[in-house]
């Protein structure tokens, strides 16, 4: 598509396209480059509510004393007494005695079958070498952090162990460094976080978190991260996804503003980076769920993630901003650049025909008329001016986009249909609308 985004659908498979008429169903072996698929302007991703423990693994340490109680009391009522839970669990029965100070995992909990009740209140945590966190929940911090290990870290396990442990990040923006350190501190200030300023003027932060490390790897974020999908943050609340595409700006994003020389105005850039197709469509999906317009595009082997227009800039600038100072300093630049918070999402064919039904009544009908014979779509901004003018109908909730390339290829396997009335509709991935076909 034009924003670069691409998906495979097979041929019988209908999609929703714009016509003079209205949207029709098209069948995709029928679709042609000089058709536009209808998507949505407001992709419904869900979202959820991610509770720490559940990106945990069962092995980890919980060390709350009101939990162990709770565990302790579900256990009694099923066993009877602490040895029959040993015998029939095969469990330390030392955990359960009065006076031990014994951390339980997490396996423990779910035994006990009320884990589903208690996981939220799940606050306090330990290592088995004994190192305790406390974190309620995910928040902003800790999402900025995944987001700059997810752009120019490292997260692997180390040898002998079974979980991610050992979290690298490297950059030569100091401040960005101090950033992360002021952050990583504030959540966790009983792990140890060395700094080593490397040659080159490359400094690097290493620690053996596994706490960290195995939240960033459930969420996507391990290495190689060629082959990992961050899809469990596209599902985040919207100020979480924010605080993990700041991080990530900060550290695999660029910004750019410069004036022209012959003409009036200036060119502005705002830009994600990444090797990772895979990626490239979620970042592109995050920030649409911002209500960000972007489109994404191959260069140098990278995929480059490009908000568009000025008004998708400010709209980036003010929902997920930076904590670069050089980055911080060219946003300031292009806050100032005024503008009308332009609109340029097309929209349906159908909507210049809107247009034409007036057209005579407008001045300057010479120009416009013009416009209305062209073959191109119109955009929302454009409809809008001539909305304020005369009485048109209100838009609906969808855009247009071209189609770039078509390719056909061959599959192997299975392609499972779940029919269902043809009434329902279904959105795919980045909010175009196909048939009622789910893919599972």
């Amino acid at each position: 598509m034009a924003s670069g985004v691409s998906f495979s659908v097979t041929p019988e498979h209908r999609m929703l396209i714009s016509t003079n008429g209205g949207y029709v169903m098209k069948q995709a072996e029928k679709l042609k480059l000089s058709d536009y698929i209808a998507k949505s302007t407001k992709p419904n991703y869900a979202t959820k509510n991610y509770i720490i423990s559940d990106l945990l693994d069962d092995k980890y340490l919980v060390d709350q004393k009101d939990i162990k109680e709770k565990v302790k009391k579900a256990f009694l009522k099923k066993y009877k007494s602490i040895r029959g839970i040993s015998k029939h669990l095969k469990i330390d029965r030392k955990t359960f005695l009065e006076k031990s100070n014994s951390a339980i995992p997490i396996s423990h909990i779910k035994k006990s079958g009320i884990y589903d009740k208690v996981k939220e209140k799940i606050t306090q945590f330990k290592t088995e070498k004994g190192t305790e966190i406390k974190l309620s929940a995910i928040n902003t911090d800790l999402m900025y952090l995944i987001g700059l290990i997810a752009s120019d870290g490292n997260n692997t396990k180390e040898k002998k162990t079974t979980r991610h442990t050992r979290i690298k990040f490297f950059n030569k923006e100091k401040a960005l460094v101090d950033e992360f350190k002021r952050r990583y501190k504030k959540l966790f200030p009983d792990f140890n976080l060395t700094e080593k300023e490397m040659n080159g003027d490359l400094y690097q932060l290493d620690t053996s978190n596994s706490f960290l490390a195995t939240i960033c790897a459930n969420l996507g974020v391990k290495s190689p991260y060629k082959e990992c999908d961050v899809l469990p943050i596209l599902y985040m609340d919207k100020k979480l996804i924010a605080s993990f595409l700041r991080g990530y700006f900060d550290g695999d994003g660029t910004t750019y503003y410069k004036r022209k020389i012959n003409v009036k105005g200036v060119y502005t850039k705002i830009d994600y980076f990444t090797i990772s197709k895979v990626k490239s469509k979620r970042v592109h999906q995050m920030l649409l769920k911002l209500g960000i317009s972007n489109k994404i595009f191959k260069s140098n082997n990278k995929y480059v993630i490009s908000i568009t227009d000025i008004s998708s800039k400010k709209r980036f600038i003010s929902k997920i901003g930076t904590c670069h100072p050089i980055k911080k300093e060219r946003f300031k630049l292009i806050k100032q650049i005024k503008t009308n918070n332009s609109d340029f999402t097309l929209i349906g064919f159908h909507y210049k025909k809107e247009i034409s039904k007036v057209a005579k009544k407008l001045k300057n009908s010479g120009n416009l008329s013009k416009i209305l014979k062209t073959n191109s779509p119109i955009s929302k901004e454009f409809y809008e001016k001539v909305r304020k003018i005369t009485r048109l109908p209100k838009l609906d909730s969808l855009s247009i986009e071209k189609i770039k390339s078509i390719e056909k290829m061959p599959y192997e396997g299975y392609v499972y249909d779940m029919t269902v009335p043809n009434t329902h509709n279904f959105l795919i991935e980045t909010g175009f609308v196909s048939s009622n076909c789910h893919d599972m």
